[in-house]
């Protein structure tokens, strides 16, 4: 199934690499994000950070945080481990789009279409067959849409995270990019 997904663009990888020691970075990373809470809260959330989640000395789970009124929905979850090598930490993330509310939606409409579809093909014999590509264009563009969005999700994460915490290690050594 991963593979399915990586393929599909919903699941992506990264290797991050930083000048900047383990226990610095786990320091800097726990004062810049919120510890996780509920969904629900985050847009009456005061903090300034952008992300919410939590760090151990292995590694991180990590989310972006809503905010009120914003328009891109940000479904992508990543998790990092950590690698220290000498004086560089190497940062092995996953983003993975395809969690709790993408598992139902396309569920959802892929169950809906099959029942459907199948209805229609199966009880009447006076179906026009006429409307059948009217229904599958339609169950394209329902389900084409929220896994562009979901894609588009995993992709923007990908880039923030990296500038973000590449952003966060320089910071703190007045290393100017």
């Amino acid at each position: 199934m991963g593979d399915i997904l990586e393929k599909l663009k919903l699941i992506d990888s990264i290797v991050i690499e930083l000048p900047i020691s383990k226990t610095e970075f786990i320091e800097l990373l726990e004062n810049n994000i919120d510890q996780k809470q509920s969904d629900v809260f985050d847009v009456f959330s005061s903090s300034k950070n952008e992300y919410k989640g939590e760090v151990t000395i292995e590694g991180f789970e990590l989310k972006k945080k809503r905010r009120l009124f914003e328009m891109n929905i940000n479904t992508a979850k990543a998790v990092g481990v950590f690698e220290e090598h000498e004086d560089t930490l190497i940062i092995h993330t996953e983003i993975n789009a395809f969690q709790g509310q993408a598992k139902l939606i396309f569920g959802s409409f892929i169950l809906f279409y099959i029942i459907f579809i199948s209805a229609f093909l199966f009880v009447g014999d006076d179906f026009p067959l006429f409307v059948l590509p009217f229904i599958l264009l339609h169950a394209s563009f329902m389900i084409g849409v929220p896994y562009l969005l979901v894609k588009r999700s995993v992709r923007r994460m990908k880039y923030d995270l990296e500038r973000d915490l590449y952003y966060l290690a320089t910071k703190k050594k007045g290393v100017q990019v």
